[in-house]
């Protein structure tokens, strides 16, 4: 099953290939932590969001592990696997950190 298809993004993080999906599942737990998916933006913004840098890293990590979640239950070969907040700390950096949130937001769109 193509990417498209099943409604993965994927991104590079330091040569290994992650894919972000928005499922409903994801979009329940935005919800539950911020009231409403319409606030997603405000999430990446300093000015408004003294934890964006974590809230990044939980979002970016839900959506991966999500994707994950979709490639182990249908079979995908050599799936990814689930990642913690910890790990993608390691491969998100201010050199990549404009990608990963452009990665979220074509997730969303994907979704």
């Amino acid at each position: 099953m193509s990417n498209i298809k099943s409604g993965i993004y994927e991104i590079n993080l330091r040569g290994r290939r992650y894919g972000l999906l928005f499922s409903l599942n994801v979009l329940d737990a935005v919800q539950d932590k911020y009231g409403t998916i319409d606030q997603l933006a405000e999430i990446f913004n300093p000015e408004n969001n003294k934890d964006w840098l974590k809230d990044t890293k939980w979002l970016l990590a839900l959506l991966v592990n999500e994707g994950a979640n979709l490639e182990e239950f249908l079979g995908v070969e050599n799936p990814v696997g689930h990642i913690t907040e910890q790990e993608l700390g390691l491969l998100v950096d201010l050199q990549n950190f404009r990608e990963v949130q452009n990665a979220i937001f074509a997730a969303f769109a994907r979704g």
